[in-house]
């Protein structure tokens, strides 16, 4: 009988890893900062059109140490990941990409810290079929992507508001400020 045991214990041991691997970034999600976001304080459906560029926060955000399932993740180089969905319009009448230095979260000390590049936006989309790429794809004239935006930031950052930098507007993510 222990025999049994230590194999069927051997057994879950390696299928939560190999759970854990390919999952992850789900399990990985409920592991972020103690703050986690009110949505009845955060402006959800709030619009800000700047530079040609229409933004609208879609929901409160989320966050994790690890974005991305399987072989394709990315970690957090700062802490972790704020990830916030929202609709961006190009408004303009070109295709362009979206800008860098358009929006930054900022933190009750003042601290800035911009979105992330493509790459971990990349590892986050291979499990949210519903959402599209933005970081460094072309926009269409008139094009709309339903999106996340990604910021890599200190565990102990708090009471975060993104800032849209060229006009000073911003949205309230629910957080609570210190």
């Amino acid at each position: 009988m222990k025999r049994h045991l230590f194999i069927h214990s051997r057994t879950c041991a390696v299928m939560g890893v190999i759970l854990a691997l390919l999952f992850g970034a789900f399990v990985l999600t409920a592991c972020g900062s103690e703050e986690k976001p009110d949505p009845s304080q955060a402006d959800i459906n709030k619009s800000v059109v700047v530079e040609g560029w229409k933004i609208t926060l879609t929901g409160v955000p989320d966050e994790a140490p690890v974005v991305g399932t399987g072989g394709v993740t990315h970690a957090a180089q700062n802490g972790t990941f704020v990830i916030i969905p929202a609709t961006v319009t190009n408004q303009n009448t070109d295709i362009l990409l979206f800008p860098d230095g358009l929006l930054v979260l900022k933190d009750s000390q003042g601290r800035e810290f911009p979105p992330t590049g493509s790459t971990p936006q990349f590892a986050y989309l291979q499990a949210q079929p519903d959402k599209d790429m933005l970081m460094d794809s072309p926009v269409p004239a008139g094009g709309t992507r339903n999106t996340v935006l990604i910021f890599d930031v200190p565990k102990d950052a708090r009471g975060l508001v993104m800032v849209v930098k060229p006009t000073g507007d911003t949205f309230k993510l629910g957080y609570k400020t210190p």
